[in-house]
């Protein structure tokens, strides 16, 4: 995505990227990037500073604000090339800084870099989802207050729910003991009530979402 009031701007960094094999989300306005960018993630926004209502200073920091936007890089790209502008872009979250006038290929350059470890990272947490999903244990995560936020598919099996029915229940309603930090013995209950033993383990993780709580249970029944 290209953030810049002027046509020409705009116009010259699409070329750039079109060229070297991106497409271009062009946005005349800070206003308008916020719009656009929840239709059409990118995978990096290319933003000036200078512009009117609204200053790229001010479109980072609220993109960084929004916990489904706030992992997209962000190169500041103007012709703003004081040591204090770029000391303001990397405060409001930039990734880069990049002085007009700029050239092609250290632009297309900077850019493949920043998309490269963007799509890198987002691998990496896909990878992590699946292991989370198809492990043999049960994940619940919950949010700081204890609601649950998300099961695995071994914690519908293994307490009968399906994920969609828990969202209004803490952890406790799983498991109805009070339970410390750490590792501990517990009895698990199961969507008819009935009990089973299980062990626990807790970890904090953090996310897209910010921290959140994991319990790790296991059902021990067998044993």
């Amino acid at each position: 995505m290209v953030v810049d009031d002027r046509d020409i701007n705009r116009k010259l960094l699409e070329t750039y990227l079109v060229r070297g094999g991106y497409r271009a989300v062009l946005a005349a306005s800070g206003a308008i990037a916020l719009e656009l960018v929840k239709q059409d993630r990118p995978q990096l926004i290319l933003l000036d500073v200078r512009m009117p209502d609204m200053d790229g200073y001010a479109v980072c920091q609220a993109l960084k604000k929004d916990s489904e936007t706030k992992d997209i890089p962000v190169i500041f790209i103007t012709a703003e090339n004081t040591a204090e502008a770029e000391k303001q872009a990397f405060a409001a979250g930039g990734a880069d800084f990049i002085s007009r006038p700029s050239h092609r290929e250290v632009t297309l350059a900077r850019v493949k870099t920043h998309v490269d470890t963007y799509a890198q990272r987002r691998s990496l947490e896909g990878m992590f989802r699946d292991v989370l999903e198809f492990a043999p244990d049960a994940f619940v995560l919950t949010d700081v207050q204890g609601k649950i936020v998300q099961i695995n598919a071994c914690a519908e099996r293994m307490f009968g729910y399906v994920r969609r029915e828990l969202q209004q229940f803490s952890l406790e309603h799983l498991l109805p003991q009070n339970l410390q930090d750490g590792y501990s013995t517990a009895e698990g209950r199961r969507k008819d009530g009935s009990i089973f033993p299980a062990e626990v383990s807790f970890a904090p993780l953090q996310t897209n979402r910010g921290i959140l709580n994991m319990a790790v249970i296991r059902d021990v029944s067998l044993r």
